[in-house]
């Protein structure tokens, strides 16, 4: 509305300087086209800027309805035989006993949990929710529905519970062992992963893309987490130390990077492609995602993309990403807060950028400044 008025002004302008459609040869660049100019910029201008603020108004509101949308998680319970309390204390099972960002089960989790046990065997059924009944603690329960989750089997819930129950009632231990990466929204600082103090890092190898792939399936795995972090003998200190659980992620970054091309020589990275397979192999296999690999060469693609990344890490998905400068490098986006993304490296930490980083390729706070360029994303359909 401002910017109707000079522009209406502008207009009137430029018709007194018009002659049969075209500038007036003796009088087109007079004192009136120069009027002319300025009225039409300052009636522009408001209207431009009310078309980004609607715009990043129409972003925020996404980025809340669905921040909203996956913590209702209570009722993405379908499945028949939970009560609406036992459904309640379940989703509100928090990482390491404080709600420091987010629950146990993601939206995710919940609906995949749902339908498993919709599946069972009316035997395993019978025994999933004796199971349950014996948990000591909330958290031990949302931790069974997220193996559940991930795609075990009764018998394999049991036996990873059957390790965890001792303990069941200190959360501070459970998530520990299975939270090996938890998501922290009361620090901008960069945040260490790994075991017992032991950081979880590539090093000198170019094993990026396997080593992020390896720390996401961590996160919605909880029997293979505990595999890494304990080796499936918790207490025993010859496997449950922070040394051996590094070595054991290191075997599984090797095992993955191993899966690279025949036609690679040399010690060199793994291509986006690849990076789509070993993702579905090693994180959709979990999460029921198949992920597709979206190019992001334009500020204006890396905005449309934001949109969707909020909602399936909100889901409980995580997203690669690779960035470009001198070289290469994948990381991969596991949290969202309000503007912010939270990014793990396989360099050994996890840390927030903001949207407005991601879109204007400003990256090197999450890797360094050689490395500012968002190239791509991994984007579980």
């Amino acid at each position: 509305g401002q910017g109707h008025a000079p522009l209406a002004e502008a207009l009137a302008l430029l018709h007194e300087i018009t002659v049969a459609g075209a500038p007036d040869p003796f009088h087109w660049d007079d004192d009136k086209m120069h009027t002319a100019k300025a009225r039409a910029q300052e009636g522009i201008k408001p209207i431009v800027d009310a078309a980004v603020k609607a715009e990043t108004a129409g972003r925020a509101a996404v980025r809340e309805l669905n921040a909203l949308a996956s913590k209702a998680l209570a009722g993405r319970f379908k499945n028949k035989g939970l009560g609406a309390a036992d459904k309640l204390v379940l989703v509100d099972a928090a990482l390491d006993g404080k709600q420091v960002y987010g629950s146990i089960l993601t939206a995710n989790d919940v609906t995949r949990a749902g339908q498993a046990m919709d599946r069972m065997s009316e035997a395993d059924r019978v025994r999933f929710d004796q199971l349950l009944a014996g948990c000591k603690s909330p958290e031990e329960r949302a931790y069974l529905m997220k193996a559940l989750a991930a795609g075990h089997s009764y018998d394999e819930v049991k036996s990873f519970d059957d390790l965890i129950h001792e303990h069941a009632d200190d959360p501070g231990w459970l998530g520990e062992r299975i939270s090996p990466v938890q998501l922290d929204a009361t620090s901008d600082q960069k945040a260490s992963t790994g075991y017992k103090g032991v950081n979880w890092s590539q090093g000198q190898y170019p094993t990026c893309v396997a080593a992020s792939t390896v720390t996401a399936r961590a996160m919605v795995d909880p029997l293979f987490a505990f595999q890494l972090t304990t080796g499936g003998r918790p207490g025993d200190p010859a496997y449950d130390n922070g040394d051996a659980a590094k070595a054991r992620w290191g075997e599984e970054t090797r095992r993955v990077y191993d899966t690279r091309a025949w036609w690679h020589f040399g010690k060199g990275g793994m291509w986006n492609w690849e990076s789509d397979d070993i993702a579905d192999d090693e994180i959709g296999k979990h999460t029921g995602a198949e992920y597709r690999n979206v190019e992001l060469d334009s500020r204006d693609k890396r905005q449309s993309a934001l949109t969707e990344i909020e909602r399936v890490i909100d889901e409980g998905k995580p997203v690669p990403v690779s960035v470009r400068g001198d070289g290469g490098h994948q990381m991969m986006i596991i949290g969202h807060r309000g503007d912010q993304l939270e990014i793990y490296n396989p360099w050994g930490y996890t840390v927030w950028v903001s949207e407005a980083d991601f879109v204007n390729n400003h990256m090197g706070g999450a890797s360094d400044a050689s490395l500012p360029n968002v190239e791509s994303i991994r984007l579980p359909k």
